[in-house]
């Protein structure tokens, strides 16, 4: 941190756009950096993995498509065909995802195994996400500042726990994919210029939308951006054009690759579908009449702005009202009740627990600090635009990421140069003190500074009961997710099987059974007769859908927290009998039935 603490603030700690260092340096701390981040990461992915723990529930499923992928269902079938028994389930998820993780573990198969190739598969893409994101993060802070800060970027970057949650070995569902692309669209817009500028983000963004229509709030601010300094300025036009047209040609043309046919009419609004793209080629036809002779001035030019966004609007609602309500307006009010607003990664920032919230406020407003410091202390004008860039394009990812827990981490990530920018002015400050006395404020300034700081701050405040019950709900989702657990029910022939909700993916790729649902939403029809089974006063819900579907088995994994919302639904209900092994006579325990057992396996007697 020496180098940051002596280097120059506004006109000084940016260099005129034509003294670019030298790129070995650059790489250089890049891959120094990386390779220090993934050994600590992979040093904690190995502690997971003592527990038999190796993901999410998303991990767990994406796994499992990426093995079905493997084994031969078709590149644009992507439902679970062990999900919503007996039958399948749909899924909105991008073939592009499991590129990467099928690619290395054919690449390492016949060296390793197939056990081992997919162990290696889960650890390394993560990983390579990871260096893309630090090289984009690089890129944009030597652009801003200069190379000089990059490592300190680079540290507040593995400092946010947000982050490392995203980007970490075993981590191999759609959001780090999200972030790395995200982060390519601002380096695209902070380091190059018009067409070039528009092209790299346009493209950037329309992959994201492929892997995720999470993006879409991100990839309408660029275009409001861009959209803004068009107005402003004529010659600022191409930029928007090109952004535009790469954003709905790469739209359509990754839609046509990875969607078959029958789903070109269909209407989901869960992803990239008819009704975006043709949200997407309205404002582009519109936007181009920006290059008419005619269209002079800011009243013509606002004119034709807002004319593009009213079009894309109405060719949207054109094409499917639906969606103008959100992508999960479809969901039954049951599982929106009891599934959608618990999942934590997706509420806002206000209602997620203290330690978290802390960290991401603190953070956000750091940032904001920093970007207005910046703005308000350059006085060149083209590298002020581009910190107004930043500010802007951070703001709307922190808007989105007030309201929605998930979207943080990568609001996070782009607002670490401005947090450099107020750490470097604190360190000059610092630096005033005289040795050796200099050393206190300049680790009081880092204490500050590190994301980390405020979740602390918050866990030693809060309550010894409150802290005690947050680590015991983590241990008992970590346990209910070991293979180890279902050891037993692994050993039984192929059948199909009745589980909470939160649970299957682990089992699905533990077991060879089918699951009647998973947290998964577009097979809203079964997550809800799974949701009124276990949240039933008696078990005859749950027996009457075991003869519909033909289901051999039920399991639970008790105290979980889907296992309690349940409970507390329906007090003394099926959920509770479940929980203390008070099985009703249909259900005929599995093995030797064991008080302490933390997994129960009951033979479904129809």
């Amino acid at each position: 941190m020496t180098a940051l603490a002596g280097a120059p603030l506004a006109r000084e700690v940016t260099p005129p756009l034509r003294e670019v260092s030298s790129r070995a340096p650059f790489w250089g701390v890049i891959l120094l950096a990386w390779a220090a981040a993934s050994g600590l990461f992979l040093y904690l992915a190995g502690q997971r993995l003592e527990t038999g723990v190796s993901g999410g529930p998303d991990d767990y499923l994406r796994l499992v498509q990426v093995r079905d992928f493997l084994a031969g269902q078709g590149w644009f079938d992507v439902s679970q065909h062990r999900l919503n028994v007996p039958d399948a389930a749909p899924m909105h998820w991008s073939r592009l995802v499991d590129l990467p993780v099928a690619a290395l573990i054919l690449l390492a198969e016949p060296f390793a195994g197939r056990a081992n190739a997919e162990l290696f598969a889960i650890m390394a893409v993560p990983l390579l996400i990871m260096l893309a994101v630090m090289a984009c993060l690089g890129v944009v802070t030597r652009r801003l500042l200069s190379v000089r800060h990059v490592p300190a970027a680079l540290f507040l970057m593995f400092c946010s726990p947000l982050l490392y949650l995203q980007l970490r070995p075993l981590r191999i569902d759609h959001h780090g994919w999200q972030i790395a692309l995200g982060i390519a669209a601002v380096a695209a817009l902070v380091s190059l210029r018009g067409r070039r500028a528009g092209a790299l983000a346009g493209a950037a963004m329309a992959v994201s939308l492929q892997v995720s229509i999470e993006g879409l709030p991100f990839a309408a601010a660029i275009a409001a951006l861009l959209a803004f300094h068009a107005w402003r300025d004529r010659a600022q036009t191409d930029g928007l054009l090109v952004y535009l047209g790469a954003l709905a040609g790469g739209s359509a043309l990754l839609f046509m690759l990875t969607q078959p046919a029958a789903n070109w009419g269909a209407a989901w609004c869960d992803a990239i579908m008819p009704a975006y793209l043709a949200a997407f080629g309205a404002s582009f036809a519109c936007c181009a009449a920006l290059r008419a002779q005619w269209v002079v001035g800011l009243v013509r030019r606002g004119a034709v702005l807002a004319v593009a966004a009213a079009a894309a609007g109405a060719a949207l609602l054109a094409v499917n009202p639906a969606c103008a309500a959100g992508p999960f307006s479809a969901l039954d009010p049951v599982v929106h009740d009891y599934w959608y607003v618990r999942v934590q990664e997706g509420l806002p920032v206000w209602e997620t627990n203290m330690v978290l919230a802390a960290m991401v406020v603190c953070s956000f407003v750091l940032s904001a600090a920093g970007y207005a410091a910046a703005i308000r202390r350059e006085r060149e004008p083209e590298m002020r635009a581009r910190w107004i860039t930043m500010a802007a394009l951070f703001a709307s990812a922190a808007l989105v990421g007030t309201f929605v827990l998930r979207a943080s981490a990568f609001a996070m990530l782009i607002g670490i140069p401005g947090i450099v920018f107020l750490l470097a002015a604190a360190m000059k400050r610092a630096e005033r003190v005289r040795p050796p006395w200099r050393v206190f404020p300049m680790l009081a300034v880092l204490i500050l500074f590190v994301p980390y700081t405020p979740g602390v701050a918050v866990t030693v405040l809060e309550s010894e009961a409150e802290a005690d019950d947050r680590t015991a709900r983590r241990a008992v989702r970590s346990e209910c997710e070991a293979p180890a657990n279902y050891a037993e029910l692994a050993a039984l022939p192929p059948s199909r099987v009745l589980s909470p909700l939160d649970g299957v993916p682990a089992m699905l790729t533990a077991t060879p059974h089918g699951f009647v649902a998973s947290g998964h939403h577009r097979n809203n029809d079964a997550m809800r007769e799974v949701i009124l089974a276990f949240s039933a006063p008696t078990g005859s819900e749950a027996h009457a859908l075991a003869r519909r579907r033909g289901l051999d088995y039920l399991v639970v994994c008790r105290d979980t927290n889907e296992m309690l919302t349940y409970m507390e639904a329906a007090p003394g209900g099926f959920a509770e009998q479940l929980n203390e092994g008070r099985a009703p006579d249909w259900l005929q325990p599995v093995g030797e039935p064991d008080a302490d057992q933390l997994v129960r396996i009951y033979r479904i007697e129809r």
